[in-house]
């Protein structure tokens, strides 16, 4: 008998220190709480800004394309209008 009053004693501390560091490990939790928004916000933050630079960098690529088509499409108009000028054609009319 006594033995299981010993055992029960130790079980009964064992469950106070276990519930004592839950709560302490709650109330931490809760304390994080606005840090953990304030993280999680930037981890938003940093993605978003991640997909608009990847965003930015994929019209800049789109763009200088753009340009260089743009570039080869007034050397061809030039060269058209320099074979235009120099065409026989060109002079009856």
């Amino acid at each position: 008998m006594n033995a299981l009053r010993a055992t029960n004693k130790e079980l009964r501390d064992a469950v106070s220190r276990i519930k004592k560091h839950d709560i302490s490990f709650s109330s931490a939790r809760l304390s994080m709480t606005p840090i953990e928004k304030l993280d999680h916000r930037i981890c938003e933050i940093h993605k978003k800004y991640d997909d608009l630079q990847l965003e930015a960098r994929s019209k800049e690529s789109k763009l200088k394309a753009l340009k260089d088509q743009l570039d080869e499409l007034k050397k061809d108009g030039e060269c058209v209008k320099a074979n235009i000028q120099d065409s026989p054609y060109a002079k009856v009319r």
